[in-house]
C-alpha cells in the first residue's frame, strides 16, 4: 500500500477551496454587473470568510512561510484583496 503524503492531499484540498473561491469571485463580479447586491454581499463574505480560513489553517499547520506553499497563500491573499478592492471601489456598477 501506497505511503500517504499529508502535503499532496492539503495541496489538493486547498486546490479546490481554491478554485471555489475563484468561482464566488467570478460569481460575485456577474451579481454585481447585474444589480443583485444581497447576493454579491453574500457570495463576497463566503469568499472571504474562506479565504480567511485556509489563510489561518496554512498558519497553524506551518506551511504559510514555506516555499512550496507560497502557491496557496498568493492565490488566497489575491482572492481576498481584489474582492475588497472591488467593494471599496464599488466595480462592477449595474448599467443603467
Amino acid at each position: 500500500m501506497a505511503k500517504r503524503n499529508r502535503y499532496r492531499e492539503m495541496e489538493s484540498k486547498m486546490t479546490l477551496v481554491l478554485l471555489s473561491t475563484a468561482v464566488f469571485f467570478i460569481l460575485y463580479l456577474v451579481c454585481a454587473s447585474f444589480g443583485l447586491s444581497v447576493l454579491k454581499y453574500i457570495l463576497a463574505v463566503v469568499s472571504i470568510l474562506a479565504s480567511a480560513a485556509c489563510l489561518v489553517w496554512l498558519h497553524l499547520t506551518g506551511e504559510f512561510k514555506r516555499r512550496r506553499s507560497l502557491w496557496m497563500v498568493t492565490g488566497f491573499i489575491s482572492i481576498i484583496v481584489c474582492l475588497l478592492v472591488s467593494m471599496i471601489l464599488k466595480y462592477p456598477y449595474p448599467a443603467a
